[in-house]
């Protein structure tokens, strides 16, 4: 699966199926695309050097302590390239606590290391 993230809505439909409480929409995974461009940024990337950078989320946010039973959540992949954002896979997954975890290639990491170097001196 490799869709534009302007476009997934249907493919997310299709994931999640009647399940919608806990579950990605198109809206949410830009809303997570925009939190991982935000990082990079800060991490001090030039758009030209943020492709091949990936994100791993799973949807659906805190919940009472008192709330004991798992409930359908979905897992997704996104993959930045040159042209943007693609979902690069999505599946429903039962669960209590999602999370987005950004994942840089080794030249993503110098980049963000050689930058934060700018920063000080020894």
């Amino acid at each position: 699966m490799k869709i534009k993230l302007e476009k997934c809505a249907a493919a997310l439909a299709a994931v999640n199926g009647t399940a919608t409480a806990h579950t990605y929409t198109a809206l949410d995974l830009n809303m997570v695309a925009d939190r991982a461009e935000a990082q990079m940024d800060a991490l001090g990337l030039t758009l030209a050097q943020r492709a091949g950078a990936v994100v791993h989320c799973v949807s659906g946010g805190e919940v009472p302590n008192a709330y004991k039973y798992s409930r359908a959540l979905t897992r997704a992949r996104l993959e930045r390239t040159t042209g943007g954002w693609w979902l690069t896979e999505a599946k429903k997954i039962n669960g209590w606590v999602g999370f987005e975890a950004l994942h840089l290639t080794p030249g993503q990491d110098a980049a963000a290391i050689a930058h934060l170097r700018k920063g000080y001196r020894c």
